[in-house]
């Protein structure tokens, strides 16, 4: 519910307050670890992941039970979003840095913006 409700504020342009759900929802996932050997759904949606914008949909706590390394993932891009969104380069370098090395596009298009801010002097 958090994660859906994140969605739509964000979606209303109201960063803060889905920052705010975002982070409640992170209080609330297990501690995961992304296992070498998961399962073959799991690695497929993880490598859909990457080239696609799945972390924009809405999630069900069956996939949050399932999937929770993945859920995680998705809050983090979330948050990238929305401190992009809002200008907050330094927020968008940490938390991307959560991520490991795992390449999303939205991920890499705030790091080339939060790259640009920091070299141009903004």
């Amino acid at each position: 519910v958090l994660h859906d409700l994140a969605l739509v504020l964000i979606r209303a342009g109201n960063y803060p307050l889905a920052l705010a759900k975002l982070d409640a929802m992170q209080t609330l996932l297990p501690a995961v670890r992304p296992q070498l050997n998961v399962n073959e759904t799991a690695k497929a949606l993880s490598d859909r992941e990457v080239i696609q914008e799945n972390h924009m949909l809405p999630v069900t706590e069956r996939y949050i039970a399932m999937f929770p390394h993945l859920v995680r993932e998705n809050l983090l891009r979330l948050k990238i979003d929305c401190y992009a969104a809002t200008g907050q380069w330094n927020e968008v370098i940490r938390t991307a840095a959560q991520l490991g090395p795992r390449k999303f596009r939205n991920v890499e298009d705030a790091l080339a913006k939060a790259n640009n801010r920091k070299y141009s002097g903004q």
